[in-house]
């Protein structure tokens, strides 16, 4: 993903809204591209958000997903009920997916590491 924005030197650039409004425009872009010969876009996205959460270059995306679920529903269902924009949430689903390691010395699943992903608040907050 690359990005590039036109504005004049005294513009502030800042990761809310420019850098999440880039990453929501490449998802939406790329969600559109034709796969397996068919016509129109995929009936599926899937986006993997890889990395360790917390470090902080994996924040702007996850500030970028926690809108984005606002944004795919504003666009496809704002018809659905004039007063209620994002009235179904059906168009999005965050997965969270972590290693649970199995000790073979002791021959036990150790799920503290998938605990404590799932107890950061901080990202708990923007992406639900």
């Amino acid at each position: 993903m690359s990005l590039s924005i036109d504005h004049p030197n005294d513009f502030t650039f800042k990761v809310v809204p420019h850098i999440t409004n880039a990453i929501h425009e490449w998802i939406e872009r790329v969600a559109m591209i034709p796969v397996d010969g068919m016509e129109g876009p995929a009936d599926v996205c899937v986006i993997e958000l890889g990395g360790t959460i917390g470090d902080i270059e994996s924040m702007p995306f996850i500030e970028a997903l926690g809108h984005f679920s606002y944004r795919v529903g504003e666009k496809l269902h704002t018809y659905y009920d004039a007063y209620k924009p994002y009235a179904n949430p059906g168009n999005f689903y965050l997965v969270h997916v972590s290693l649970v390691l199995v000790l073979n010395v002791v021959g036990e699943q150790k799920t503290k590491p998938t605990q404590h992903s799932e107890l950061e608040d901080s990202v708990k907050e923007k992406l639900s």
